[in-house]
């Protein structure tokens, strides 16, 4: 009699659970890829629509927010129906909340002012410069994660490759705002550091969060419905609804919604793959939004091209080039 509990082809049981999850690690790293390229289609979509100011900021990152909050109220609903929604303890869902709040005020709203500042070109290199720096160092902190030499070099490459894309800070600001000097290249500096960390501390919660075996549309639902309530309700107290009216056009609304459904996907791809791959894994391909979004700045809103920013294109193409394989072990980290 054969034993049915032997993998196929005669295969070991430690082979078959190391291929397997090798095979994790992957489908992980393709779902960070589709991500990467959703988060950069919204990005080009946000850029569309940027305005100076805090308050519109705000308003346009609570707008995006509203495809996600319905298509993951809509899965939460669903699979509570038929009593397969798992929700995380009560400590993870204050943890979420508190997340979620700081990744909209830090990470969207700072994203979205420091594109009115300095465009893609500059705002997108330093907020994943940000992202890469503050997600390995939470992490390894909060989560105790590895950071592999071979990852540790790939994010050394990349935060040299940002530092050149950031040389002509001020020039590029002055195309792009109208206005230079160094208060607006600080603003833009500081916008783009803290959308990083806003994000940064977001994943390392999501992470937490897989691990626990909550539902991924219950995660993405309580992270993104403190935009709905924080952003949006303090846009509209401090600003009132006429003010809103006034603000968003037919254009601009619908703008923000193509922006958000790209978010969506992007959102609900990056926390599944937060379940199979570690953060700085996560992170370092969705770094590849740099070079897709400053060919995009140049090409679709008329970006200055500047030779360090194509130096700092091709260094981040090598420090993605560098990042570790998955081994036959499964083990990503080490």
């Amino acid at each position: 009699m054969s034993d049915s509990s032997q993998p196929p082809d005669g295969q070991s049981p430690s082979a078959a659970q190391a291929a397997g999850a090798v095979d994790m690690v992957l489908r992980g790293t393709l779902v960070a890829g589709v991500s990467s390229f959703c988060y950069t289609a919204s990005i080009l979509a946000l850029r569309a629509v940027t305005d100076e100011g805090a308050d519109w900021a705000a308003w346009v990152s609570c707008l995006k927010a509203v495809p996600t909050v319905v298509v993951s109220s809509m899965v939460v609903a669903w699979k509570s129906a038929r009593g397969t929604a798992i929700w995380p303890s009560r400590r993870m869902i204050c943890a979420l909340l508190v997340s979620g709040t700081a990744m909209q005020l830090l990470g969207n709203v700072g994203f979205q002012w420091g594109l009115s500042l300095g465009g893609m070109a500059r705002t997108v290199p330093l907020s994943q410069a940000s992202l890469l720096i503050s997600g390995a160092v939470l992490g390894v902190i909060l989560i105790g994660e590895r950071v592999s030499r071979r990852s540790a070099a790939a994010m050394t490459v990349l935060i040299t490759a940002i530092c050149l894309l950031s040389i002509d800070a001020e020039s590029f600001a002055r195309s792009v705002a109208g206005q230079g000097g160094g208060r607006l290249v600080l603003m833009t500096v500081t916008m783009g550091v803290l959308a990083g960390v806003g994000w940064g501390q977001s994943g390392v919660v999501i992470r937490q969060a897989a691990k626990t075996g909550s539902s991924t549309a219950v995660t993405i639902l309580l992270l993104s419905s403190t935009a709905i309530v924080v952003l949006g309700g303090g846009v509209l107290a401090r600003r009132g609804g006429g003010w809103i009216l006034e603000q968003t056009s037919p254009r601009e609304f619908w703008i923000s919604m193509v922006a958000g459904g790209f978010t969506t996907v992007a959102f609900f791809a990056l926390t599944v793959a937060l379940k199979h791959i570690s953060i700085v894994r996560a992170n370092l391909i969705n770094a590849s939004q740099i070079a897709l979004t400053s060919l995009a700045g140049v090409l679709m809103f008329d970006e200055p091209m500047t030779r360090w920013m194509i130096v700092g294109t091709g260094l981040t193409i090598g420090g993605l080039l560098l990042m570790d394989r998955p081994r036959e072990s499964g083990d990503e980290t080490r």
